[in-house]
């Protein structure tokens, strides 16, 4: 028996109800998560010595919910944020002329900066130039 004859839902009416239900549960849990951002930002900022570090804590949960609001987002942990903060930070060093050096400041081969360098420069095109037909880009 599938959902639809189990509550004599056309499936309309059951992707309504799921999307509300959807909408909700997240509606009760950003209150906590978004207090919880600025404390944690708030800390940050306060080790860092800035002068106001609660200001600056809403100032960047701001920007981030104008950015962000209303879209799920992913955050990876462990291994995968790591080689995505090495990725990001070979991206902000490289200067054109400098990939042997970044090779043997991370340790790794000439090659592999070339892909990491090749793989942030069509990240931030594909964030700078949206494509024409996204159904491609997957």
């Amino acid at each position: 028996m599938s959902q639809e004859e189990m509550f004599n839902l056309d499936s309309a009416e059951l992707t309504g109800l799921l999307e509300h239900a959807a909408v909700t549960a997240d509606a009760r849990a950003w209150p906590k998560m978004l207090t919880d951002l600025i404390d944690l930002l708030t800390v940050h900022f306060k080790r860092r010595g800035f002068a106001r570090p609660d200001e600056e804590a809403r100032r960047v949960v701001a920007a981030l919910a104008v950015y962000f609001g209303g879209r799920m987002m992913y955050l990876p942990r462990g291994d995968r944020l790591q080689k995505a903060m090495r990725d990001a930070e070979i991206w902000a060093a490289y200067t054109g002329a400098n990939v042997p050096q970044l090779a043997q400041h991370f340790r790794m081969s000439v090659p592999s900066v070339y892909a990491i360098i090749a793989e942030q420069r069509a990240l931030r095109a594909r964030a700078a130039q949206p494509s024409l037909f996204p159904a491609s880009d997957q």
